[in-house]
């Protein structure tokens, strides 16, 4: 098991140390695969020997090319099936067997750090092989990510996704971000690791040599869950990497846009934040966006403001909004569709599964419902951090089968992508996608939801006191121990009794004691008064932005049919003056100096223009207003 993850680092090694070309940095591996002081071998046992001895399992089309790559550089010669080593060959060997040894100290070092932090901070003495495979699984989680798009029949059919990790793997996750601050080597081989896992998922691309293919022109579609990132609504550690992500795609040029129904879905979620608040603790954070509300410290009048204010929000960061006129509420999702989804995704609600199908049916109309397969000039996306729902598209709408692009894309894969296209544009942002946002570091809501409700019952049968309550959230290993767990049946009233017991004895009698003199009660549900006070204020901004829309759009047709029809009357006027046989040639003439006369075009841009100036000027308007008041 050692030998896949020393194989991972010797491949960053190689990439960076030779011409950063992917069929290159393999070619070592086939060398060192020759059998021991045999300078001979058949072509037929290669790959069982480089899988033997590396961990890795090349494809036959693949190493066909690194074959033939090597033939070339005068590594090895061929004759029918057989391949020999010539001395060129032997030296590359000989120079890669030093790098091996080094970097299997590196990383023998590097676990034995792990073990002693987990020792010394969690008190478990976990053996060197199972540290290594918690490794090997967790990096195997993220190479599965990007092969399902490299090839799409290797996924598994299953609709179920871990979100969460075992507690070994959470305890990996800690010392990763420690070892960013305090542990430089080891950070370095763990990257280095990470990286060359990576890189080795390009191998089984069927044409390896369009790894570095550029993206065409391309339009994104953002999902609600990326845009609360970009708008600073998630956790720091989760909005980071997805905002530099965002300015990675500005870079690179895409048209970043949002539909109108995904600002709907947007808002609806953060309309039932008053109701939900209570639920959520600061200090405690949570697989949700109303913990990292409360977190932020967020009070009804934040939400109630950051609503009337979105769309311009939105404009500001240069995201076209796309007009579809689509209602989430009156929109009829297919049967069928609504309970494969639910398979995938048990905790979402009707409207958040309209929203999901309803993006994908747009995906779908705007590539003409043309089947692609390529991801580079697949005409758009809808980018998501939802990695269920990215799987749902790739196996339920029979993109897997048929080896096409989903319309669903998750930024992890994404993100990965522009690394291995060009390493130097991200940079190190794939490890920060990994590390800094890991959701297993979080307690899944629907565990919190039950460790909640056990409390409050607990609490009104007087078998816990506030005492208790307050020792337990208060502890600081209570978040870490809710993390682990991803059933929420386990959260019994006898495991929260139990948790109690394990707090109260951890904790010393001066931390006890400060807990109790600054103990915070559970918050009262909300008064049921401030809630339809703030649904009335919420309906309200809703009815003007939709009055506001309305008027714009009427003005904006106005506008664009008097300037066609003014560009018509020109035109014909024109024709009347220079004549006719002249006007045809002129026509004839525009398409070749780039010029194309196509009315509904015209009218459609004016349309599209008119309408986003208006609307936007309008909006600004009802804000100063409402400032004012």
């Amino acid at each position: 098991m050692l030998n896949s993850l020393v194989s991972y680092s010797l491949i960053k090694s190689i990439y960076d140390q030779e011409s950063k070309d992917y069929l290159d940095t393999f070619i070592p591996f086939l060398l060192m695969s020759f059998p021991k002081d045999q300078l001979e071998c058949s072509m037929k046992i290669l790959p069982k020997l480089i899988c033997e001895k590396f961990g890795l399992k090349i494809p036959q089309h693949a190493l066909n090319s690194i074959i033939t790559r090597s033939i070339r550089k005068g590594y090895i010669s061929r004759k029918s099936n057989i391949c020999y080593l010539n001395e060129e060959g032997v030296k590359i060997t000989s120079d890669i067997l030093i790098n091996i040894n080094n970097i299997n100290r590196q990383v023998n070092a590097t676990i034995e750090d792990i073990r002693r932090f987990m020792l010394n901070n969690y008190s478990i003495n976990v053996p060197k092989e199972r540290i290594l495979r918690s490794l090997v699984v967790f990096l195997k989680k993220h190479q599965e990510t990007l092969l399902s798009y490299f090839i799409p029949q290797l996924l598994q059919d299953t609709k179920e996704i871990n979100d969460h990790s075992d507690k070994l793997e959470r305890y990996l996750l800690e010392y990763l971000k420690i070892a960013d601050q305090q542990k430089p080597e080891a950070f370095n081989t763990l990257k280095q690791i990470f990286y060359g896992a990576i890189i080795s998922t390009i191998i089984n691309k069927e044409n390896v040599n369009e790894a570095n293919k550029g993206f065409g022109k391309l339009q994104i579609f953002l999902d609600s869950n990326f845009m609360f990132s970009l708008m600073d609504l998630h956790y720091p550690d989760i909005c980071k990497p997805a905002k530099e992500l965002f300015a990675l795609l500005k870079k690179n040029k895409f048209k970043i846009n949002v539909f109108d129904f995904t600002i709907e879905e947007m808002v609806r979620v953060l309309r039932v934040y008053t109701s939900n608040k209570q639920k959520f603790i600061p200090g405690i954070r949570v697989d949700t966006i109303y913990s990292s509300l409360r977190n932020i410290g967020w009070n009804d009048s934040d939400c109630i403001h950051f609503i009337s204010r979105i769309e311009l929000k939105i404009s500001e960061m240069g995201i076209d909004i796309v007009n579809t006129d689509f209602d989430l509420s009156k929109f009829e999702i297919d049967k069928e569709l609504y309970s494969k989804l639910s398979q995938y995704k048990k905790e979402q609600n009707i409207f958040g599964q309209k929203h999901d199908i309803l993006a994908i049916e747009e995906l779908k109309r705007i590539r003409k419902n043309r089947p692609q397969r390529q991801i580079e000039n697949c005409i758009a996306f809808f980018l998501t951090s939802d990695q269920k729902l990215a799987r749902f598209n790739l196996i339920e709408m029979e993109h897997r089968q048929n080896s096409t692009v989903s319309e669903v894309v998750s930024d992890r894969v994404l993100t990965t992508l522009l690394w291995l296209k060009n390493p130097e544009w991200s940079k190190d942002l794939p490890w920060e996608v990994i590390v800094s946002a890991q959701s297993e570091l979080l307690i899944h809501r629907e565990v919190w939801e039950k460790f909640h409700e056990n409390l409050i019952r607990l609490k009104e049968q007087s078998k816990i006191t506030d005492e208790d309550i307050s020792t337990l959230i208060y502890h600081y290993q209570r978040e870490s121990e809710l993390s682990a767990i991803s059933n929420p049946e386990e959260v019994t009233d006898e495991f929260t009794l139990s948790e109690i017991e394990k707090s109260k004895k951890r904790i010393s009698q001066h931390i006890h004691k400060k807990i109790l003199e600054q103990k915070v009660k559970l918050e009262k549900r909300q008064i049921r008064e401030i809630e339809q006070n703030n649904k009335e204020i919420l309906d309200k901004i809703e009815a003007i932005k939709n009055k506001i829309k309305q008027e714009s759009l009427r003005k904006a047709k106005v506008k664009a049919y008097l300037v066609v029809f003014a560009c018509i009357v020109s035109i014909i006027v024109a024709v009347y003056f220079i004549k006719v046989d002249n006007a045809l040639f002129i026509f004839a003439l525009l398409p070749f100096l780039g010029f194309e006369l196509n009315i509904m075009k015209i009218k459609d841009n004016l349309l599209s223009s008119f309408f986003k100036k208006s609307y936007e000027n309008k909006l600004i308007e009802f804000d100063l207003s409402s400032e004012k008041q």
